[in-house]
């Protein structure tokens, strides 16, 4: 998620456990430890399109890596000499805090490298926008209030928020999985893998997308009400590369091993879910995550550019959210929406 609300909820861990102990030095020690992994968004190359969002969460997200991100965390806080004489509780602050920020990222649908090295797996449980006020809100309040009265017991209440509002989270992912399922079979579709995207600031909006065993995404948007049924407005459907397509991208390249190994990368980060992007067909976009719900306009990709140097840059397509139909299905009015159970 985004850095401010990584670094909130690392300071309300370190504030539940050594807010008594550590005083007011919770919060830096516990929010300078939740915002470091992302210090993995500075490692860049003007060569390589692809390498900051390789390396970003990768080791410095991973589990293993928890116990040494920590002491990197408490480094800074040892030029204070009276925090050198609790320099235990200084790290265990730290640790807390270093320690929820790969598992927050993972509720995302990014991709987190839980287990590296052990495994590349890019892990996503599809629970929680980047961004959700609803849920960081709230979680700040518990910061404020615990630094103020130098008592854990609203970090503690903050951490209890996280917990019910992740919970609500995975009610809802798993109510648009399965209508996923039933639309699925209902059109005839043999899934083979599938995604649920949450909307920026919300979890009663969902992007549903699932590849078929023809190789076919099909993507429509969803509305997880909180009271009545879940609703959908049909989408729209597009061929994703295959293998052989990557192939065949890579041999018009002037170097088609190197073009190949990037698209294989590329294909790694989007789980599968990259194509020729509709109407920018130099775009080799990732289809997971996109402007519009049911449509196939993505806000990144891999720009080819054929016989310059170097021949693939990065995408920025942000500007392809459509933030008026985003607010139109956020208030409820959702145009076209029907039903699961009329589409059967």
């Amino acid at each position: 998620m985004d850095g401010f609300t990584q670094g909130a909820l690392g300071a309300a861990a370190g504030q539940m456990v050594y807010g008594k102990r550590l005083g007011r030095w919770s919060l830096p020690i516990g929010w300078g430890a939740g915002m470091l992994p992302d210090a993995d968004l500075l490692v860049r190359s003007a060569s390589d399109p692809l390498l900051t969002i390789v390396v970003h969460r990768g080791f410095s997200h991973s589990l293993l890596f928890i116990p040494i991100g920590a002491i990197l965390a408490t480094l800074p806080f040892m030029l204070k000499r009276a925090l050198r004489a609790q320099w235990k509780s200084v790290y265990l602050c730290a640790l807390l805090g270093y320690a929820t920020h790969g598992l927050l990222d993972t509720c995302t649908s990014y991709g987190t490298q839980l287990l590296w090295p052990l495994s590349n797996h890019r892990f996503s449980w599809d629970l929680i926008s980047v961004v959700d006020v609803f849920f960081t809100l709230p979680l700040l309040a518990a910061v404020v209030l615990a630094t103020r009265r130098r008592s854990p017991r609203p970090a503690r209440l903050g951490m209890a928020w996280v917990g019910i509002y992740l919970s609500f989270c995975a009610l809802q992912s798993w109510r648009v999985s399965r209508a996923q399922d039933q639309l699925a079979a209902a059109r005839g579709d043999i899934i083979v893998s599938k995604r649920q995207v949450p909307a920026p600031l919300t979890n009663l909006v969902w992007r549903s997308v699932y590849k078929t065993d023809t190789g076919e995404l099909v993507a429509d948007s969803m509305r997880a009400n909180l009271l009545g049924e879940l609703t959908y407005r049909p989408g729209q459907r597009l061929q994703s590369l295959s293998s052989d397509d990557l192939d065949a991208i890579a041999a018009r390249a002037r170097r088609p091993k190197t073009m190949r190994g990037d698209l294989e990368r590329w294909r790694w980060f989007t789980d599968g879910f990259l194509a020729v992007t509709p109407g920018d067909p130099t775009l080799v976009g990732d289809m997971r995550i996109t402007g519009k719900g049911g449509g196939f306009s993505p806000l990144w990709g891999l720009e080819l550019r054929m016989g310059e140097s170097p021949e693939l840059a990065w995408g920025n397509r942000r500007s392809n959210v459509d933030t008026g139909l985003l607010w139109n299905e956020l208030l409820g009015r959702n145009p076209g929406h029907r039903t699961i159970e009329s589409s059967e």
